[in-house]
């Protein structure tokens, strides 16, 4: 089964069930940067296992992410495909 890892900033309900969906097919995880903040009650949702939230993540002023692990667990990983949200 090929492996598949989705990239994002934060983990909305609609990328959870999309990876649960996707499941059916690949190897997939979906990676966030962040933990859920500011959103309605609605919109928090638990992470599954296989959704994770990086360590050692930070926002810059120019509004991108920065992950010190981010290499290392796509080594580890190492996808076929990867996506970015």
């Amino acid at each position: 089964m090929k492996k598949l890892v989705y990239i994002s900033s934060i983990a909305a309900p609609h990328q959870i069930r999309l990876c649960r969906h996707l499941r059916n097919y690949f190897e997939a995880e979906f990676w966030f940067y962040d933990y859920i903040t500011g959103r309605p009650e609605w919109w928090k949702t638990e992470i599954p296992p296989y959704c994770k939230v990086m360590n050692f993540s930070h926002f810059k002023e120019s509004a991108r992410y920065v992950s010190f692990e981010l290499n290392e667990r796509l080594k580890k990983f190492d996808p076929d495909i990867l996506m970015l949200g």
